[in-house]
């Protein structure tokens, strides 16, 4: 018996009925994540796919098929699907000139091989699937059950709901400070969050970005008795802690790279290439995937923290290896495998993905992780697009949303309180901004808003998705949140654009119970109408088609009955 070489390997093969078809994905870049794109497909081979160690930020391995002209949002028969793996891999959507439509999905084949031993087996990652008789919006919401039911980590010692965060950099960078970073969780607690991350920089000699990577210790220029006086403050003040990491990266400037040189991905010979100052460690060493585990075990183990932000900033270049061209499936592994192992031993522990932003998303870093870092780009008008793309393929509840400064930092636009929570609230909310900035005016408004989202959270967080005007339409995006009874449902809209000429129909609501009685708040806690069930299902809720751009709403709806 001799081993075996396998070039290449596919999950999954699917034939669909004769016909044309039009395929929906999304795309992107840094800062651009989650685009919806539409393409009718050629006679021909059309391919999506990444060839890095992690998903991507270019395209998702997400997809939805549908005969041209026949499928919309909300009616026609639509086919979809997406690859359950967080590394190099291709769908390929075969049309032949007989109308067979083919579809491969599996491991990208470039720079690919598996060897196998004699009696050793391989398990593929899955690829998922389904059809839908009522358009995308069915098609999503099938993909958000299966993936909040079947994937997603349910472990009982979390929260059935996210909790809102406060995150710390955009408010501080690389200046930390023991003192600074308590006034900050002073402010958080007193507006209303439950849980506060330290990010970059608390760490090694990490002053700047240039330093300190791989080396997991807490510097004691920043927190000179450790976390430990900042981590008892949190909890003093009602909240959880949680921290950056990105474990898979060096800086050439750190104690491990001096250690340990040999320890990155590189070849022989060769210049050894940085990007962001960063170099990228060999995960097909054993050792290095043991160093990993064993520096947050230990953070764990000395502190309590209950989140990390698992962050991943650079794609891999060059991508030499001791495991050869089998790093493209034993980096991955070994991600998978330090994050099985942490949620383990410890079953309270909550991850976040990140990857310059929206660069790890899809269902195999989600049976992992509970949360997503949707994009780097917190501007709230943008993020409308990419958190409308987002939700083609995933749940609000794993979609982190912050609310930053009023002038954002990606963009420089300017953007009203009001405006960037209503965007916020549509997924898992949390605070970016500096809240030392921040007048008492606009703490108090911070405050309000928060509060009102813990009212909704559990409509948008575990309710059914109606995208109920599209962004590409009007310009406007309108979506509802309803539990599966239909006695509560959350109504968000958002104007972006202003399309001269063209009249902002108002969209009638879903899923509601016809004959019931709806109250209906805004984010005061004020009752502002109320409508029957049919009458929202038919008529919609009017007083917005004429606002301008960055005119948020929110609005609370509940059956008398749940009012009482």
């Amino acid at each position: 018996a001799v081993p075996i070489e396998i070039e290449p390997l596919y999950w999954g093969a699917w034939h669909l009925p004769h016909g044309r078809y039009a395929l929906t994905s999304v795309s992107g870049g840094w800062a651009r994540d989650s685009m919806t794109e539409r393409t009718l497909l050629p006679v021909g081979m059309h391919i999506l796919e990444h060839r890095t160690m992690q998903t991507g930020h270019q395209t998702n391995p997400f997809f939805v098929l549908n005969r041209p002209g026949q499928a919309w949002e909300e009616t026609g028969v639509v086919y979809f699907g997406q690859l359950a793996y967080s590394g190099a891999w291709r769908l390929s959507f075969e049309s032949l000139h007989n109308l067979n439509m083919h579809i491969h999905g599996g491991y990208n084949p470039v720079d690919f091989q598996l060897t196998l031993a004699p009696g050793e087996t391989h398990k593929t990652p899955a690829m998922i699937g389904g059809v839908s008789g009522c358009g995308w919006g069915e098609a999503s919401r099938r993909l958000h059950a299966h993936l909040c039911e079947r994937i997603l980590p349910q472990p009982p010692q979390l929260p059935p709901l996210r909790p809102v965060l406060y995150n710390s950099w955009e408010a501080t960078y690389f200046a930390l400070s023991e003192q600074g970073q308590m006034a900050l969780a002073q402010k958080a607690a007193d507006i209303g969050v439950e849980l506060f991350c330290v990010d970059d920089g608390w760490f090694g000699g990490r002053r700047y970005d240039a330093a300190g990577l791989g080396d997991w210790v807490v510097s004691k220029d920043v927190f000179p008795n450790g976390l430990r006086p900042l981590i008892d403050e949190v909890h003093r003040l009602g909240m959880k802690f949680g921290l950056w990491v990105e474990p898979e990266m060096v800086n050439a400037d750190s104690k491990l790279y001096r250690a340990h040189p040999n320890w990155i991905l590189h070849f022989p010979g060769r210049e050894r290439t940085e990007y962001r100052n960063q170099l990228m460690l060999d995960l097909g060493r054993r050792e290095v995937v043991d160093y990993i585990f064993q520096s947050l075990d230990k953070l764990l183990a000395e502190y309590e923290i209950a989140f990390i932000k698992w962050d991943m900033n650079r794609y891999q270049s060059p991508p030499g290896s001791v495991a050869g061209k089998a790093i493209w499936q034993t980096h991955v592994a070994g991600v998978y495998e330090i994050m099985d192992r942490l949620r383990n031993k410890y079953p309270q522990l909550s991850i976040q993905s990140c990857s310059a932003g929206g660069g790890r998303i899809d269902a195999g870093i989600l049976a992992r992780t509970d949360q997503v870092w949707t994009s780097d780009n917190t501007d709230a008008l943008t993020r409308v697009a990419i958190q409308e793309g987002f939700s083609l393929a995933y749940p609000a509840r794993t979609m982190e949303a912050w609310v930053t400064h009023r002038q954002n930092h990606q963009t420089g636009r300017i953007l009203e309180t009001g405006t960037r929570f209503h965007v916020a609230m549509r997924g898992v909310l949390g605070i970016g901004a500096n809240l030392n900035e921040l007048s008492e005016r606009d703490l108090k408004e911070y405050r309000r808003f928060i509060a009102f989202y813990k009212q909704i959270r559990h409509v948008v967080q575990t309710g059914d998705l109606y995208r109920l005007q599209r962004l590409e339409e009007f310009g406007t995006s309108i979506i509802q949140y309803v539990l599966p009874d239909g006695r509560e449902a959350v109504y968000s809209a958002v104007v972006v654009e202003h399309k001269i000429g063209q009249f902002r129909p108002v969209p009638p609501l879903k899923q509601l119970n016809s004959g019931a009685t709806y109250a209906i708040f805004d984010e005061h806690g004020r009752e502002v109408r109320r409508m029957s069930g049919y009458e929202l299902m038919t008529r919609g809720i009017p007083g917005h088609e004429t606002v301008g751009v960055g005119y948020g709403l929110t609005l609370y709806l509940k059956t008398m009955e749940n009012n009482k």
